[in-house]
């Protein structure tokens, strides 16, 4: 239970176990049936949260608009209506649905702020709301819930376009109208909040997709239900994971180390005009602990390479003693993929290193280009071989729409499901990445399979390079016995809070890959 605060996203209080909105839907009727509250009860506790967040960060605010829908978000507009009318604020409420299509809960709050004096103005498509406002005014979502599942209607698309459109700060109750709750995928229009309150269960929708773009700073209270609700509930569909869970993956160092006990990271990549690629895989593979990063690229990456990195040993594919069978037979971990390109050079080497991985089940990361290569084998290669799950896959939504030959529409739309059909066709663990990355961990003689989500990372990381520094994580943490599930995990961890870092420092626009380095060993010693 939460008590009787909010807690901001992403502090150490906010929630772990996240849902799909069937799922909070029954959550929300188990508490009722439990006895723990009524309907009616869950939205005046919900509306109380608003009016003292209102309160406490706008307290200039004199004035506000609550554009009030059908269900019962409705009802926590009417209810946040009659509390702020109470303590002197000027209340207009835009009703979208009339009170004779309310029932239940609902229609109860509205009579209630009828009754408490809430002024109501009915919404007609194309209106013009002429609502007197002052500088310190601001307007409320709790037109559509979190149980939109088809495009927004016409009447409620020109609200939304109205509603965003509106000068001052916009809170939205529960998940912005418009929003698939989850998807994180607008539907046709989505309300862009500063600020989002969410109630009861964390929904999927708000922390993945499109979702950082409309939800504004997110903040979580679970109104008090009993933890009994919870555990006679539905499972989650995912955990969150951040820092906090990665850290205590990566033990410290015994005093009589040598670099051999810290494992063998070899990299395959860069072709021509692709060697930075290579480099910075390379460098944080070094960065995140690899006793020794072996490097299989074009001879002419040599120089860079070595300026660069000193610390690394680097074997030129068009050296005359080039022996890549050797090479992989020193690896305790394989990372191929960064700057490998689609030429007949990248394939032969995806084709040894892949063959070599079925055989001897050696951890592999398979990232960019050998993903692509990975896509135009049988479908029963992987999922067929039992070393499997001793593999990590790292798509972005172009390469995962090649992974299972699908629209990138598809993919973009249906992130959960997309990770979890690369899963089971692959048999591989999987970091769907994007805003709100999300994880599959592969089953394994000792464990089902399982869903995270990793909430660290900022917009900075669109920029070349960043997926070559998380495999080069990966890959480090994979040489150095983590095992897979760790690996993945602990790397998406680190390679978020990383970037998070170096963003505090300069900003997030003109963040660049190599900028994590020093952050990452930081992170790993501190």
């Amino acid at each position: 239970m939460q008590g009787d605060s909010l807690c901001r996203a992403f502090s150490k209080s906010f929630p772990r176990d996240i849902f799909l909105n069937s799922d909070v839907r029954a959550l929300d009727s188990l508490a009722i049936e439990l006895g723990d509250f009524s309907a009616f009860e869950l939205m005046q506790r919900a509306s109380v949260f608003c009016k003292e967040f209102i309160e406490l960060n706008w307290p200039d605010c004199k004035s506000v608009t609550i554009w009030a829908g059908g269900g019962n978000n409705a009802g926590d507009g009417y209810l946040l209506a009659c509390l702020l009318k109470e303590s002197g604020f000027g209340i207009t409420l835009i009703q979208l649905v009339t009170g004779s299509e309310l029932n239940g809960a609902a229609l109860k709050a509205m009579e209630c702020a009828r009754a408490a004096g809430v002024s109501f103005r009915a919404w007609s498509s194309g209106d013009f709301l002429p609502v007197k406002k002052s500088s310190n005014h601001l307007s409320v979502d709790a037109m559509l819930g979190i149980g939109l599942n088809r495009s927004v209607e016409e009447d409620f698309l020109k609200a939304i376009d109205y509603f965003n459109s509106e000068a001052g700060p916009k809170l939205s109750i529960d998940v912005p109208s418009g929003l698939c709750s989850n998807t994180g995928f607008p539907l046709g229009r989505a309300v862009k909040a500063d600020v989002t309150i969410t109630f009861l269960a964390l929904k999927l929708g708000l922390l993945t997709g499109h979702a950082a773009d409309y939800v504004g700073a997110l903040f979580f209270n679970d109104l008090g239900v009993s933890n009994e609700v919870f555990h006679r509930g539905p499972a989650p569909v995912a955990r969150r994971i951040d820092i906090y869970d990665s850290k205590p993956s990566v033990s410290p160092r015994k005093q009589s180390a040598h670099k051999a006990a810290h494992g063998h990271t070899l990299l395959i990549g860069g072709d021509f005009n692709f060697g930075g690629a290579a480099i910075l895989a390379a460098e944080a593979a070094v960065a995140s602990g690899s006793g020794l990063v072996s490097v299989v690229t074009r001879s002419c990456h040599r120089n860079a390479l070595l300026a660069r990195s000193p610390e690394l040993i680097v074997a030129g594919s068009e050296d005359p003693e080039f022996n890549l069978q050797s090479m992989l037979q020193k690896a305790t971990a394989i990372i191929i993929g960064p700057g490998l390109g689609r030429s007949e050079w990248g394939h032969s080497l995806w084709a040894a290193a892949f063959a070599y991985q079925r055989e001897s089940g050696c951890g592999m990361v398979i990232d960019a280009d050998a993903l692509r290569f990975l896509a135009e084998e049988s479908d029963s290669e992987l999922a067929a071989s039992v070393y499997s799950s001793e593999i990590i896959l790292t798509p972005h939504v172009g390469e995962a729409s090649a992974l299972l030959r699908k629209e990138t529409s598809y993919v973009a739309q249906n992130r959960l499901a997309v990770l979890r059909e690369i899963g089971v066709l692959y048999g591989a663990n999987v970091v769907l990445k994007g805003s709100g990355s999300l994880i599959y961990l592969a089953p394994t003689n000792e464990a089902d399979f399982d869903v995270k989500l990793c909430s660290e990372g900022n917009a900075g990381m669109a920029s070349a390079g960043m997926g070559d520094v998380l495999s080069g994580i990966a890959g480090a943490f994979l040489a150095q016995g983590l095992g897979c599930r760790a690996s993945l995990c602990s790397s998406v961890c680190v390679h978020g809070e990383a970037a998070d870092r170096a963003a505090a420092d300069l900003g997030q626009v003109g963040l660049k890959a190599s900028d994590l380095m020093v952050h990452i060993r930081r992170l790993l010693n501190f």
